[in-house]
């Protein structure tokens, strides 16, 4: 499933924020992933005067009723929904931001 977000219609100048994985997969999933990931470095420079392209990946996210119970599997803890919803907001007002890739996983791709 490829999912987009799209900001700033009203200006003339939009923003795209991607929804990676930070995880690597197998399979078809991963592979769209990995496609993903590389179209929105290529489709940032492609429409760099009109269109800001960013993009998110999450590692495993808390449901909310754990945050307290899992906190220590990665060095930040789990990240929760609204720490990935933050990263996209961000995103989508960051003016001078585009081709980044923001990873939302507690410090797990570090390890």
């Amino acid at each position: 499933k490829l999912t987009m977000l799209m900001a700033g219609r009203e200006t003339g100048r939009g923003a795209v924020v991607n929804v990676l994985d930070a995880r690597s997969r197998d399979g078809a999933y991963g592979e769209s992933k990995r496609a993903l990931r590389e179209f929105t470095v290529q489709a940032a420079a492609m429409f760099l005067d009109t269109l800001r392209v960013n993009a998110v990946a999450p590692g495993p996210v808390l449901p909310p009723e754990d945050v307290h119970e899992k906190a220590g599997e990665t060095p930040l803890g789990r990240p929760r929904p609204q720490d990935v919803a933050d990263a996209v907001a961000f995103l989508l007002e960051a003016e001078a931001t585009t081709g980044c890739i923001v990873p939302v996983d507690g410090g797990q791709g570090l390890l």
